[in-house]
């Protein structure tokens, strides 16, 4: 019976929660929409995509239609190029300009270089993306912080 307990308590361990990633979730707040392709629009999308609780997303995030507006970009195509700028993958934003890839569906190796099309709109990223499959983790709310940069955006309606 010692042994019995021994080993279940060992196997409760090696099934615990990250509480790290647990507590980034609880910071997120909570769901304001039911879950699914349009909620936790400008949030980091794969804290939660990961595999583990929610299917995994090669890359996710969300595009808004003007610098400093959560107005979404809505039909903007988001291709994801290797250092060559070779396309690997791309997608379109949703009615709130949200966009993900599952990992099953595209094969992405870091680095890469992400492209946003909308139109006769375009913005690539000037670096390349190395580590973060969620945009959001870098690109935070529409104002940059001193551990932030600025939303993803395109300048629709305007310069």
């Amino acid at each position: 019976m010692r042994v019995l307990s021994i080993l279940l308590v060992s196997v409760g361990a090696l099934s615990c929660a990250d509480p790290v990633r647990d507590d980034a979730i609880a910071a997120l707040g909570p769901e304001t929409s039911t879950p699914g392709p349009t909620h936790r629009a400008g949030q980091p999308c794969a804290l939660c995509h990961d595999g583990s609780t929610a299917p995994e997303f090669a890359i996710g995030g969300t595009v808004f239609a003007t610098q400093g507006s959560l107005d979404p970009a809505v039909g903007a195509t988001v291709e994801l190029d290797d250092l060559q700028g070779n396309p690997i993958c791309s997608t379109l934003t949703n009615s709130v300009g949200n966009f993900f890839l599952h990992a099953s569906s595209c094969n992405l190796t870091t680095p890469f270089k992400p492209r946003v099309i909308l139109g006769d709109l375009e913005a690539d990223m000037s670096s390349r993306v190395g580590r973060d499959r969620s945009c959001a983790s870098c690109h935070k709310g529409i104002a940059p912080t001193g551990k932030s940069v600025e939303g993803v955006y395109l300048n629709v309606g305007g310069m």
